[in-house]
C-alpha cells in the first residue's frame, strides 16, 4: 500500500476498533469517513499529502488527516492533471466510482467537485 500525493485512490479503512484509530481525537472524523470505516465500504478520496499522516478530501467532505495505518486497502485511480491557464488552478480529475460522473480536486479551493456525465458530454470524454 502506497498512497501518493495528488492522486485519487479508492480506500477501505480498518474497523474503528483497530488500534490504528487510537490516536484520533473523539469527534475527529467526519460522517463520511466514519460510515466508510463502520460499514467497510470503499471511499474514493483525493490524497493531498502522503508524506506522514494521510491528508485527504472526498466528495462532499472536508479535509481529513488520519494515521496511514488506518487505511486497510487502497487502489490508485487514473488521475488526470489539468492546468487551468486563465486562473493558474490545477484540477486533478478522475471518473466517479459509479462511472456516471467526473470528479476533480482544485488545488486553489481545496475542494472536490462533481459533474454528472450526460450522453452528450460522455461522447466527448469517453
Amino acid at each position: 500500500m502506497a498512497l501518493v500525493t495528488n492522486q485519487w485512490n479508492q480506500v477501505t479503512f480498518h474497523p474503528l476498533t483497530h488500534a490504528s484509530w487510537a490516536t484520533m481525537p473523539a469527534g475527529g472524523l467526519p460522517a463520511g469517513v466514519l460510515q466508510a470505516a463502520y460499514s467497510a465500504t470503499p471511499l474514493l478520496i483525493f490524497c493531498r499529502d502522503a508524506t506522514g499522516p494521510i491528508v485527504f478530501t472526498y466528495l462532499n467532505g472536508p479535509e481529513v488527516t488520519v494515521p496511514s495505518a488506518t487505511i486497510l486497502t487502497d487502489s490508485p485511480k487514473t488521475t488526470l492533471a489539468q492546468l487551468i491557464s486563465s486562473t493558474g488552478d490545477t484540477w486533478y480529475n478522475v471518473r466517479g466510482a459509479s462511472g456516471a460522473s467526473w470528479l476533480w480536486y482544485s488545488d486553489q479551493t481545496g475542494t472536490v467537485s462533481e459533474l454528472l456525465i450526460s450522453a452528450t458530454f460522455g461522447a466527448f470524454v469517453s
